[in-house]
């Protein structure tokens, strides 16, 4: 019995370690597209929420005319290659949903005109994305062998790993129910499941919260009033984590489920205080009234905890430029 026990254990204990760090290959959800030629900076400079650069990866969003998100993206630089160290290289890889690679294709192309750059969907079984999260996710970004890496910048310290991979490197000892969950805790939205194309504003959405948007950037698509929503602070709503009180079941729980305020709250309400986006196990995602953030919560029955922390400094700081 003794000896069933430390095997038990040992075997416990290897898997533990074997967990220390997680990775998840995006393939199955997640295509690159690559921009070519002399003119891709520019190009894209018009297109998105961020500052284009050619030098490090970054998180940013291609909005429509009327300022809202059509395609929540990471871009990805390619690594140094030519011999001439004052002679840039003109490419880069946007990664977007697999599923509307070629929606976004369409809507690139669209505004390209005379800007050369190429612009090419990157066969799935050539490169690929690869998450990676929990200790020694540093060691995924120092690999030389990867095309581009970079720390998330949604996240509000360097915790998640992104690596532009060889598909044939590119595995798993995670799945992307894990991942979704671990995004969920941190508040980070993701994919038009999450950030609804066509409706969500970059605010909204925390594009600005998550490093996505840049305010002093030239002109680009939908730019006006993604400015205006800035100076004058007034965002309404936003996107929180939530998670599910222990005990409660989460089976009544689902995307687009309407939130209620508790009938302890002692407070009556006309109009929902907001909806569910998307839920893992006990965590999910929430489009939240701001006036609502501090009530006591509920989903069809199921009391629910505003993670409101997550955003406390940007809480924090839009509070005060309100305020001003």
């Amino acid at each position: 019995m003794l000896l069933r026990s430390f095997k038990n254990f040992r075997k416990f204990h290897l898997e533990l370690q074997q967990k220390r760090f997680l990775s998840v290959c995006l393939k199955p959800i997640k295509q690159l597209v690559r921009f070519e030629g002399p003119d891709t900076q520019k190009f894209l400079q018009g297109l998105t929420t961020q500052k284009v650069s050619l030098e490090k990866p970054y998180y940013t969003g291609f909005l429509n005319t009327s300022g809202r998100i059509l395609f929540d993206a990471f871009c990805y630089p390619e690594s140094f290659t030519t011999t001439d160290a004052t002679k840039p290289n003109h490419r880069l890889y946007v990664e977007v949903e697999k599923f509307r690679t070629e929606e976004f294709l369409k809507h690139v192309i669209k505004y390209r005109l005379r800007y050369k750059c190429d612009v090419t969907a990157v066969d799935p079984e050539e490169l690929s994305v690869q998450v990676g999260w929990e200790q020694d996710a540093e060691k995924v970004i120092s690999d030389k062998n990867n095309l581009a890496s970079m720390w998330d910048p949604r996240f509000q310290k360097p915790m998640l790993s992104r690596s532009v991979v060889s598909s044939h490197a590119c595995t798993s000892n995670a799945d992307l129910n894990e991942y979704a969950a671990f995004r969920f805790r941190h508040g980070v939205a993701e994919g038009s499941l999450e950030i609804i194309p066509g409706s969500a504003f970059p605010m909204e959405s925390n594009l600005d919260w998550m490093n996505g948007v840049e305010f002093y950037k030239g002109c680009y698509l939908g730019q006006e009033l993604t400015v205006r929503t800035y100076h004058t602070g007034v965002t309404r709503k936003r996107i929180f984590p939530f998670i599910i009180e222990e005990g409660s079941d989460a089976a009544g729980i689902q995307a687009s489920s309407k939130l209620g305020l508790r009938a302890s709250s002692g407070r009556l309400s006309k109009r929902s205080p907001g909806k569910v986006l998307a839920v893992q196990g006990r965590y999910g995602l929430v489009m939240l009234r701001l006036e609502y953030l501090h009530q006591p919560l509920e989903c069809n029955g199921v009391p629910i905890q505003i993670m409101d922390e997550v955003w406390k400094e940007q809480l924090q700081s839009s509070e005060t430029k309100t305020k001003d």
